[in-house]
């Protein structure tokens, strides 16, 4: 859904023209690509721990129960520390860096225009 916003918001801008799809898409590629492999990486380490596999956390062999309950306790924060980017991630301030370069794309210069609901647009870039 991130990916869909961030890609909307650039090639729907009014300044947009064809010319230009090349540099939106390597504009949306810079924002999102480390993110998304950053979410890819994490998704692998987690997968790993779902199965007791991550070194040095909890690995399924029993032990005493004090010990599991420990061992566990760490794995489970491992884990939410990992998916945190889910709620924490401000996808806005990515948003805020791709509007950034879109505006280099197409100039600073461009007829100001109100769309529905009090957003302004530029005709060159997007000012929310």
């Amino acid at each position: 859904m991130q990916d869909a916003y961030i890609l909307g918001l650039l090639l729907g801008n009014p300044g947009t023209t064809l010319a230009q799809v090349a540099d939106i898409l390597n504009i949306y590629q810079d924002v999102r690509l480390p993110f998304a492999s950053r979410v890819v990486q994490n998704a692998h380490k987690v997968g790993l721990m779902y199965e007791f596999n991550w070194p040095g956390l909890y690995d399924g062999i029993d032990t005493n129960a004090e010990e599991t309950k420990t061992r566990l306790a760490e794995l489970e924060t491992a884990i939410r520390e990992i998916w945190q980017w889910q709620w924490k991630e401000p996808v806005q301030d990515q948003w805020k860096e791709a509007e950034q370069s879109l505006c280099e794309v197409l100039g600073s210069q461009g007829e100001k225009t109100t769309r529905p609901r009090g957003t302004t647009w530029w005709r060159s870039c997007i000012v929310m």
